[in-house]
C-alpha cells in the first residue's frame, strides 16, 4: 500500500496498492484491479501516470491524456523518447536519479494544452517498490497550480518593483521601532544623514533628531498609534554635525510589533525658497519690476488726496504675439525684459512702475500733472525707439489718465488710461505690423542674400501661374505680396543653417521644416495677409501627401500653395545655392515633369511649363 501526500501536506491525495510482483509482464493478471482503478484515477483533478522501471508508460488518467492531447492507446506501452522526444532526456535523467537515490523529486513546468492554453504544473515523481523492496516503477502526480504560480510571479514582481523604488527614490526610507531604534534604511536615507547603513541599523533616531521623544514628537507618536499616520516637520543632524530641514511622513507598519515606516524628504531648499518668496512676492521675476500684486497694493495707498494729481500710465508692448510667433516665447521674454529696462531708464526713482501681466505695464506718478505725464510718455517712446533688440522690433503704446480730485473713482481712471492706450495702439497698428514684416524680410535678405531675388522671382512666377490657372480676381488680391513673403518663417532659423554648404543634419532639417508654420502664424495676424497665410502654411506639401508640415495630399492642399510649390521649386533649381550649382532651363523642366503627380499638381505643372516659362 502506497499512500501519496500532496507536497503542501494538505493530506493524502490517494492510495495505490501494488502487488509484490507488479511488473509489466504481469499486467493482465491484475487487469480487474487496474480497471477498477481507472475510474478512481479519472475522477481525480490531478495528473497521474505510472511508468515501469524501464520507462514505459503503464498507466495514466484522463487528466493526463487531456493535457497531452493523446489517447490511452497512443501512450500506454510507449517510452518518453517515443512520446516526447524533445523533453525525453530531461524526464529520463530525472527518473534515473529517483531510481538511484530513492528520493522523490518535485518540479514545476509550464505545459501547453493542444488548444494552446498553458498551465503551470507542479509535479512529484516517486519510486514505487513491492513488499520485497524491488522497484516496480515510477509514480508521477501533477497538479495545476497556475493561479498560485501567477500570484507568486505578481508578488515577486511587486516585491522587486517596491525594492527598486525604495532604493532609487530620492526620499529617505526607514523603519523604526516606537522607542526610536532604526531597523531598516535605504540608500537615500544614508546619503541624507551621511552615515553608512551598518552605522544606522540599531542606532536610535534621537542621535539624528533631537526632537524625537520630546513632548511634541511624543504626541505625534500617540497620533500614529491612534490614527495610523502623521506628518512631521523637523530637523535632522548629519554625521558631520550640519543640520537640514526634513519633512517626515510616518505610517504605522505593524501595530503588534509597534513598527513605523518613515519617508523622509529634505526640504531645506523649500524652506529657503519660501523665505525668499516672502521677500520676492512683489517682484515680477521676468523683468525684475514690481508685479501686479504690488501695483494694486500701491494704488490703494496712493488713492488719497495727498497724491493728487495722480497720473496713471497704461503701457502695452505692441505685437508681442508677432514676436512670439517669429522667435518663440524666448524671444518674447527677451523683448519684455528690454521693455522693463526702457521703463526704468525713463522714470524717476520715486515713480512706481511694474508689470501688470502679459504684455501690459503700468506707471503711477503721484502729484504729477497731465503735461508732466506727457513728457514721461515722450521719454518712454523715445527710449523705446532708440533701443535695439535685433532681430526683434520694440514698440510701445502708452495711454495716460489723470485723477484730479477725490470725486473720481480710481477704477474709472484705470479704464480711461487703458482706453487711451488702445486708441494709440489701434491708430497705427497696420503700419506698425507692415514695418515689422519689412524688418523681418530685411533680416532674412541680409542673412541669405540670394533670398531677396528668390522672393521676387517666386512672387512673379506664382502670380503669373495663378492668373493663367484661371483664379478669380478676389483670390489674387494680395497674393503677389504674400508670395513675396512665402519664406518669412525663416526669420527664426539661424543663418549658419540657411547658408550651410554641406548636407543638413536631421536636427537642422527638422528646424527648416518649421518655417512654413512660423510664416503662417506671423502673417495670420496681419491685416491684408491673413487670407493668404494658409497658402504659406501648405507651400511645402507634396501632391502625394509626403510633404510637410501637415502631410496634406492632392486637392486637400490649397491651390495657391500648389502654385507656390511649383514656382518655389523652379526658381530654386534655376538659381545658384551655397550647396549646389544651378540647373539649366531644360534640366529644371525635366525635373518638374519627373515629379509631376508625386511632388506637384500635374495640371498646374503642364500650365507652368507651357504658358509661364
Amino acid at each position: 500500500m502506497c499512500p501519496f501526500r500532496f507536497s503542501d501536506n494538505r493530506g493524502i491525495a490517494f492510495i495505490i496498492t501494488l502487488g509484490d510482483d507488479f511488473v509489466a509482464p504481469k499486467i493482465l493478471r491484475y487487469k480487474h484491479i487496474l480497471n477498477s482503478l481507472d475510474s478512481v484515477l479519472d475522477s481525480l483533478p490531478d495528473i497521474v501516470f505510472f511508468k515501469s522501471p524501464e520507462g514505459v508508460y503503464l498507466k495514466c488518467n484522463k487528466k493526463y491524456l487531456e493535457l497531452r492531447g493523446k489517447t490511452k492507446e497512443e501512450v500506454l506501452g510507449k517510452s518518453d523518447h517515443q512520446l516526447y522526444p524533445e523533453e525525453a532526456d530531461f524526464y529520463m535523467e530525472m527518473d534515473r536519479k529517483i531510481v538511484e537515490t530513492g528520493i522523490p523529486v518535485e518540479f514545476g513546468e509550464w505545459v501547453q494544452y493542444p488548444d494552446g492554453r498553458q498551465i503551470y504544473v507542479h509535479s512529484i515523481k516517486t519510486a514505487q517498490y513491492d513488499n520485497n523492496g524491488e522497484l516496480v516503477g515510477i509514480l508521477g502526480i501533477g497538479r495545476d497550480i497556475t493561479e498560485q504560480k501567477l500570484m507568486e510571479q505578481k508578488l515577486a514582481e511587486r516585491e522587486c518593483y517596491l525594492s527598486t523604488i525604495l532604493e532609487t527614490t530620492k526620499e529617505g526610507f526607514s523603519i523604526l521601532e516606537m522607542n526610536g531604534k532604526i531597523v531598516e534604511v535605504n540608500n537615500a536615507f544614508c546619503e541624507m544623514t551621511g552615515y553608512d547603513r551598518e552605522e544606522l541599523i540599531g542606532m536610535n533616531i534621537r542621535n539624528i533628531d533631537d526632537k524625537f521623544g520630546s513632548e511634541g514628537i511624543s504626541n505625534n507618536i500617540r497620533q500614529i498609534i491612534e490614527d495610523g499616520s502623521t506628518m512631521l516637520d523637523t530637523i535632522h543632524r548629519r554625521k558631520d554635525g550640519s543640520n537640514h530641514n526634513v519633512e517626515v511622513s510616518v505610517t504605522l507598519l505593524d501595530r503588534d510589533k509597534k513598527l513605523m515606516v518613515c519617508f523622509t524628504r529634505d526640504i531645506t531648499e523649500r524652506k529657503l525658497e519660501m523665505k525668499e518668496k516672502e521677500s520676492l512676492s512683489y517682484i515680477d521675476h521676468l523683468t525684475g519690476l514690481f508685479n501686479r500684486r504690488y501695483l494694486e497694493k500701491e494704488l490703494r495707498r496712493l488713492d488719497n488726496p495727498s497724491s493728487l494729481p495722480l497720473a496713471v500710465l497704461a503701457i502695452d508692448v505692441n505685437d508681442l504675439k508677432l514676436t512670439n510667433d517669429a522667435f518663440g516665447h524666448q524671444g518674447g521674454d527677451e523683448l519684455l525684459r528690454e521693455v522693463g529696462d526702457v521703463l526704468r531708464r525713463s522714470c524717476r526713482d520715486e515713480d512706481i512702475l511694474g508689470r501688470a501681466g502679459g504684455d501690459e505695464f503700468a506707471i503711477y506718478l503721484p502729484r504729477t500733472s497731465k503735461e508732466a505725464a506727457e513728457k514721461v510718455k515722450e521719454r518712454i517712446l523715445r527710449e523705446a525707439s532708440e533701443t535695439r533688440v535685433e532681430p526683434m522690433v520694440l514698440s510701445l503704446s502708452v495711454g495716460i489718465a489723470i485723477k484730479k480730485d477725490t470725486s473720481q473713482q480710481i477704477r474709472d481712471i484705470l479704464k480711461e488710461a487703458d482706453n487711451s492706450m488702445y486708441h494709440d495702439k489701434v491708430q497705427f497698428a497696420r503700419a506698425r505690423k507692415q514695418a515689422a514684416l519689412d524688418k523681418f524680410l530685411e533680416i532674412i535678405f541680409t542673412k541669405t542674400p540670394y533670398e531677396k531675388l528668390h522672393a521676387e522671382r517666386v512672387s512673379e512666377l506664382s502670380f503669373a501661374l495663378a492668373k493663367e490657372a484661371g483664379l478669380s480676381e478676389d483670390r489674387l488680391v494680395g497674393f503677389k505680396e504674400a508670395a513675396y513673403m512665402h519664406d518669412i518663417g525663416k526669420i527664426s532659423i539661424s543663418d549658419s543653417i540657411l547658408n550651410k554648404p554641406d548636407k543638413l543634419t536631421l536636427a537642422e532639417w527638422d528646424e527648416i521644416k518649421h518655417h512654413p508654420a512660423i510664416g503662417y502664424r506671423i502673417l495670420k495676424g496681419v491685416e491684408g495677409y491673413s487670407f493668404h497665410a494658409r497658402a504659406i502654411l501648405y507651400h511645402h506639401e507634396r501632391w502625394d501627401g509626403t510633404g510637410y508640415p501637415m502631410g496634406a495630399k492632392g486637392d486637400r492642399i490649397p491651390i495657391l500653395s500648389r502654385i507656390l510649390a511649383i514656382a518655389d521649386a523652379y526658381e530654386a533649381m534655376t538659381a545658384d545655392r551655397p550647396y549646389r550649382g544651378k540647373m539649366s532651363y531644360e534640366e529644371a523642366v525635366e525635373e518638374l515633369k519627373n515629379n509631376s503627380g508625386t511632388q506637384f499638381d500635374p495640371e498646374l505643372v503642364e500650365i507652368f511649363i507651357n504658358k509661364i516659362i
